[in-house]
């Protein structure tokens, strides 16, 4: 439907005309969205602003009339532009921008508008979801029966969703439709712990997630409107620290062990954030391991790594895997990030070095040590 939209946008006029109440039944069963224009001539400021947005949005399909059957057909009992919805399984609705129509009152109101109360989450859906024009994002896991339109758990979260129309957006995602996984391995939800509802806020890259607990419509209103005053806490994923805290003398970072460990102000911390399936992070292990061996003798500096994929923390941005940064042992010090390609023993060491804020002399080089100085061999990221 998109790209038909697109090509008819393209090749002929921004807006359809509608002739008779006929026309608008037709032109409704072909679009899910509709967004109709009617004034008695087809002119003036209220019209050119139906125009400008009917060319540039991508998000609906656009109609005219100067027939006054036709606009109240659609909602409209004066001229003025409304926007009609025809959702699976919710009916048809019509909404008239409220006073003058100018390109931000059509734009806002398409925004609000042109996605149902709730919608799920898969390949066909997630770019209406992502270009909804709405930052924050309020996500509801389970599995199939509990999302049927008659499920307590799934009216619960349909109620709550229509007051919140265009500020947040209200997602399902079932466990067992074939497109959970990246979803859950995003918020870091086990299946176990489902039916969870969790928030994400598109404007940072931030995460929340509802206390567990009852899934009543009113728990899952004052998440919602707290998530969406920004009273809530953010949530970072966490694997549990490991019995064994070291691996090949590089210590093991996870979430819930970051602030005793690479925030210890009378540490110098060298941290890697890698990612299991990364190539360029497999190249760097065993040099980073002679690495923490190097240092193993300097009581001053950490060399740690930390599973980026099951593991997050606010003082690490990760842009790409590996992600180096060193964390200089003062109180509130900023983190500093490893930037280049070359990933050698000895670029790494000069790294540390520079920016450590308590000096050391390390010990005289072993025989592999000298010849891991001299591989340049490049190690960019991916």
């Amino acid at each position: 439907d998109g790209i038909v939209r697109w090509v008819k946008k393209k090749t002929g006029p921004a807006a359809a005309p509608l002739a008779d109440k006929d026309a608008l039944d037709a032109a409704e069963k072909g679009a899910e969205v509709a967004v109709v224009a009617y004034f008695k001539e087809l002119k003036g400021a209220e019209y050119d602003a139906f125009v400008k947005v009917a060319q540039k949005s991508e998000d609906a399909s656009f109609f005219e009339t100067t027939d006054a059957a036709v606009g109240k057909a659609a909602g409209l009992s004066s001229p003025g532009v409304a926007i009609i919805t025809n959702f699976e399984g919710e009916g048809r609705n019509a909404v008239a921008v409220k006073g003058k129509a100018t390109e931000d009152s059509i734009t806002a109101l398409i925004n609000s508008e042109k996605l149902p109360p709730t919608i799920e989450f898969n390949d066909k859906n997630s770019g209406k979801i992502f270009g909804a024009g709405v930052e924050k994002q309020v996500l509801l896991i389970a599995n199939s029966q509990e999302l049927k339109k008659d499920a307590a758990l799934f009216k619960a979260f349909r109620a709550v969703a229509g007051p919140f129309k265009g500020k947040l957006v209200f997602v399902t995602v079932p466990l067992d439709g074939g497109h959970s996984e990246p979803v859950v391995s995003f918020f870091g939800v086990k299946e176990e712990a489902t039916p969870a509802v969790v928030g994400f806020d598109m404007s940072n890259n931030k995460k929340f997630k509802m206390p567990e607990g009852k899934m009543t419509e009113k728990a899952v209103k004052a998440f919602a409107q707290e998530f969406l005053d920004g009273k809530l806490k953010p949530e970072y994923k966490s694997a549990p620290v490991p019995e064994e805290p070291t691996d090949g003398g590089v210590s093991i970072i996870v979430g819930k062990n970051f602030d005793k460990i690479v925030k210890d102000a009378a540490k110098d911390v060298l941290l890697e954030v890698y990612a299991p399936w990364c190539g360029h992070c497999k190249q760097l292990d065993p040099i980073y391991k002679k690495l923490a061996k190097r240092f193993a003798k300097i009581d001053s500096v950490v060399i740690a790594k930390m599973d980026g994929t099951e593991n997050e923390h606010p003082d690490v941005d990760v842009k790409g895997f590996p992600t180096i940064v060193f964390y200089p042992a003062a109180k509130d010090a900023k983190p500093i990030t490893f930037e280049g390609g070359d990933r050698s023993l000895k670029a790494l060491t000069k790294f540390v070095k520079k920016h450590a804020a308590t000096k050391f002399e390390l010990p005289k080089k072993s025989k592999d040590d000298k010849e891991e100085d001299e591989d340049k061999e490049d190690h960019s990221e991916l």
